[in-house]
């Protein structure tokens, strides 16, 4: 069942897998993007309340634009706030390692999934400086994990057959609308209405 709270206003849902607004591929951002602090803002005030995410991609608070953010904390990780604006891999590098993940947009199901222990990326921050920079470990994990979502391309996509088949039947029920319990506020996808971008980014502003 969608889980029910009282919502603080800064506060925002994160769309549940289904939502073909987490397919899409996202658009590029622009300086004179309305509302775009608020919106990063809001998106750190998100993923603070979660409790256990480090990471969260516009498409998933239902925007598709080309903008992510790190951040957060749980039990095991805590992770310097940062905000990436039109991401661009330039070098995957290193060693490709598989590691458990998971996603606030599919909760309650945990894989392993493999990725590159390093990746150099171009990206603009709040105030559209440029940087490149490069990332490893658990950081390079989670920027691919969340640049995939800029791609429209959700972490089970990224598994084995052996890893997607375990997870298969938990990931058909959240599709159907049976969804684990979460102490975060969830935006599960109903046929009879889907929240366009617009009406999410007036709400943002």
């Amino acid at each position: 069942m969608e889980k029910k709270l009282s919502q603080p206003t800064k506060i925002l849902s994160i769309l549940i897998e289904g939502n073909p607004i987490l397919r899409q591929k996202c658009v590029e951002v622009t300086p004179d993007y309305t509302g775009l602090k608020s919106i990063v803002e809001r998106m750190h005030t998100t993923l603070d309340a979660t409790k256990i995410g480090v990471g969260l991609s516009a498409p998933q608070i239902g925007i598709s634009i080309n903008l992510f953010i790190l951040g957060g904390t749980n039990e095991m990780r805590l992770m310097q706030r940062k905000v990436f604006i039109n991401p661009e891999v330039i070098k995957f590098k290193g060693a490709r390692r598989k590691d458990f993940e998971s996603c606030l947009s599919v909760p309650g199901i945990t894989a392993r999934v493999e990725r590159w222990q390093k990746i150099k990326i171009k990206y603009y921050d709040l105030d559209f400086n440029e940087h490149i920079e490069l990332f490893k470990g658990f950081e390079a994990r989670v920027i691919q994990h969340e640049y995939d979502h800029t791609l429209g391309v959700s972490f089970h996509e990224r598994l084995t057959k052996d890893e997607y088949i375990k997870i298969e039947k938990q990931l058909q029920e959240i599709r159907i609308g049976n969804i684990p319990e979460v102490d975060y506020l969830i935006n599960s996808y109903d046929k009879k209405r889907i929240i366009g971008e617009k009406e999410r980014e007036g709400d943002l502003l």
